[in-house]
């Protein structure tokens, strides 16, 4: 076995904060529990969504602690002022709450990559209706063209297997859209709810509607991406103009400047 990593000693050491008295009244006071377990339960489904936010907690207080304590150290025992504490009690909680940044990433990309499979699911699925399925075969069989690498093929897995396991489609359909909220998916399962709960004969060319909807979405995304990485780009040619100009015009300018002190 390797030597345990950094993080995994301060994540360590957070649990064993996580334990005292003064620092739950604390986390409880700032409601971190009604804050980040909805995100870990997305990511990580209900199941370890408890083992999961006392790990967040723990690497955040692992950071933040060890950071603070460190940093208020130097300031005592070197003379520093009030401004030069100030500094290391916003170092110390920026670098604290930085998983949460990490967290809210991980959701973003979770959430696109579930946005960018569902038209080719939707359309699948609006195949085997069209050919006289029923919609929990269809389901299953739309299931199996998805990447399995995507989240969106471990969420509809389990939606079918719940189906199978004996959940009602109506309940295993909102658990569905509970699971990745996006709009997307949200209104996808209620058109599945309605059309069960009433009947549909149109079920087909609905769901071309939303799967055309979904379609529309991913292209704007992705046009919205390509703007993004176009303006990022923008920085480096900026910095290389500011070089170019630098060498091209700072000679002259010294040259000005000298002649100007003759």
């Amino acid at each position: 076995m390797g030597k345990p990593s950094i993080i995994n000693l301060l994540t360590k050491m957070g649990e064993k904060l996580v334990n005292i008295g003064f620092v739950k009244n604390v986390l409880d006071r700032f409601e971190v529990d009604a804050l980040i377990r909805p995100m870990i339960t997305e990511l990580c489904g209900a199941n370890d969504a408890s083992h999961e936010l006392l790990q967040f907690k723990a690497k955040c207080l692992g950071i933040c602690v060890p950071l603070f304590v460190f940093g208020v150290f130097i300031v005592l025992f070197s003379g520093l002022g009030l401004v030069e504490a100030s500094y290391v009690v916003v170092i110390s909680v920026g670098c604290g709450i930085s998983p949460y940044f990490d967290l809210k990433k991980r959701i973003t990309e979770r959430r696109y990559f579930i946005k960018r499979g569902l038209p080719d699911f939707i359309s699948r699925l609006v195949l085997l209706v069209e050919a006289g399925m029923t919609l929990s075969r269809g389901f299953e069989i739309a299931s199996k063209s998805v990447d399995k690498g995507s989240p969106l093929y471990f969420e509809i897995g389990m939606t079918c297997n719940e189906i199978k396991n004996g959940v009602p489609e109506i309940r295993a359909y909102e658990q569905l859209a509970m699971r990745c909220r996006t709009i997307e998916v949200a209104r996808f399962s209620s058109m599945l709810i309605q059309n069960l709960r009433k009947g549909n004969s149109e079920l087909a060319t609905l769901l071309r509607m939303v799967a055309s909807e979904c379609w529309n979405a991913r292209k704007a995304h992705a046009r919205k991406r390509g703007e993004e990485a176009a303006a990022k780009m923008l920085i480096p040619v900026a910095l290389l103009l500011v070089a170019v100009l630098v060498v091209t015009a700072g000679p002259a300018m010294a040259s000005i400047m000298n002649i100007n002190l003759i």
